[in-house]
């Protein structure tokens, strides 16, 4: 049968561009890649030189700066494995120059420009839209932070997220490495049938050269927030695993006393009065399906909330901070757009939860679970509680790791009231701290 010409010049765009974009349709960078599946333990000690990891085929990287598709300066090797509960990420980050890799802080969720890094996005859903990033240092810091709108805008990272994980790193002449071991449960995906398609990103920065290498091949035409675009992860395959449900359940208990010498209604003697502190509090979060989390909270506790900076305010208009407090980082970008502008965009603050009286009112007398973060000097404006009081901190220890699992936090404060009283308060607070927890640095 003969074609009009009305009948196949249709065809012309078709042909052209399979003439001249075929490597697009055949490129491997849209091939899924299987991640296997361990078959021997593996000891979380940042090396990866178990037998376990012997076989796997490492991703491959390129250049993102300075020089754009080259290849990396440094030998670069990231491999990717699981079990039936954890997600494995092991880096081999060689360098030939060890004595010259630069990490300057182990702080939880420390940003720092002229240190090392090694990160990995996971798109747990693969919905090209969100996503998980985790990250560290040569110093074996953890950082962690949620993705969202595709990290398009200026800031399109929640940064106060967390979420329980573990990570290792060694150093020696070869460079440094990394393992990481992410639970299913803080990841969450929908399975069907046991399969699961997840996006993955990783990337490397070597601080002294200003150079960042990236797997798979993502162009620097999206700027720094190009790295964590789920649209651009490529694909893994990841079989026979299931979602669950998880429980996480944080009590404790706090207890102190408070002492204040207040003036008689004589004004002529100072008389103490003791205020005895007791709280006891209850954090649940349960996964109802893969993709709905039920948070509850009683009496939470907000004295293991991270500080703000801070900051004093000479204007009539109130302060921004961001929302730290684990009970309100579940998808808590829903209420974020994106507006072209440096101000926050948010639809709903959850900062105002918590305020009394149109201002940040931390009630020592009755302990931190009453309070919003921030006061432990840096939340309120001024750093003063009120007309002619000063507050002080004179001493604030925290050790976490004090005994296997278990929490404590020891904290002085002393205050004067230039007019009529003055006092201290002691108090102190156990918890659980669970292995990988968000809690703990």
């Amino acid at each position: 049968m003969k074609l009009s010409p009305p009948n196949w010049l249709w065809l012309a765009p078709v042909l052209f561009w399979l003439l001249f974009d075929a490597d697009a349709l055949f490129s491997q960078d849209n091939v899924r890649i299987a991640i296997p599946r361990l078959k021997s333990p593996i000891t979380l000690d940042g090396l990866s030189d178990e037998p376990a990891w012997q076989g796997i085929a490492p991703f491959s990287f390129i250049q993102f700066e300075p020089n754009f598709g080259k290849e990396p300066t440094e030998r670069t090797e990231v491999l990717a494995a699981y079990d039936e509960n954890y997600l494995f990420i092991a880096g081999r980050l060689y360098d030939r120059e060890p004595s010259r890799i630069q990490a300057n802080s182990k702080q939880r969720d420390s940003v720092d420009a002229s240190s090392d890094w090694f990160v990995v996005v996971i798109d747990s859903f693969n919905d090209k839209e969100n996503a998980l990033a985790f990250a560290t240092t040569p110093s074996g810091l953890r950082w962690d932070a949620a993705v969202f709108n595709d990290a398009h805008g200026l800031e399109p990272l929640n940064f106060s997220w967390n979420t329980f994980w573990d990570v290792a790193v060694a150093r020696n002449d070869d460079g440094w490495f990394v393992e990481m071991r992410i639970p299913f449960s803080s990841l969450r995906f929908q399975d069907a049938n046991g399969r699961v398609v997840m996006g993955m990103i990783s990337w490397r920065s070597i601080a002294r050269k200003n150079e960042y290498v990236v797997f798979p091949k993502i162009a620097p035409d999206w700027g720094f927030w190009g790295k964590f675009k789920p649209s651009l992860a490529r694909e893994v395959v990841l079989e026979d695993i299931h979602s669950r449900s998880p429980l996480y359940v944080a009590p404790y208990v706090l207890g102190g006393l408070g002492q204040s010498f207040e003036l008689d209604k004589a004004r002529t003697v100072y008389r103490r009065v003791d205020n005895p502190a007791r709280e006891a509090g209850l954090d649940v979060k349960y996964g109802l399906t893969s993709n709905l989390t039920l948070d509850l909270t009683l009496n939470t506790d907000f004295a293991q909330v991270e500080a703000d900076n801070q900051l004093v305010n000479l204007t009539r208009f109130s302060l921004y901070f961001p929302e730290k407090r684990l009970f309100f980082q579940e998808r808590a970008s829903i209420f974020d757009f994106d507006f072209e502008s440096f101000e926050p965009n948010r639809l709903f603050y959850s900062r105002r939860i918590g305020i009394q009286e149109g201002r940040l009112r931390p009630d020592l007398r009755r302990g931190p679970p009453r309070r919003p973060p921030g006061p432990l000097g840096h939340g309120i404006p001024g750093h003063a509680d009120g007309p002619g009081r000063r507050s002080s901190f004179r001493e604030l220890r925290r050790f976490p790791d004090a005994s296997p699992g278990l929490q404590f936090l020891f904290l002085y404060r002393g205050h004067r009231h230039f007019q009529d009283r003055h006092g201290r308060f002691v108090q102190f607070c156990l918890r659980p701290g669970l292995r990988g927890s968000p809690f703990r640095g």
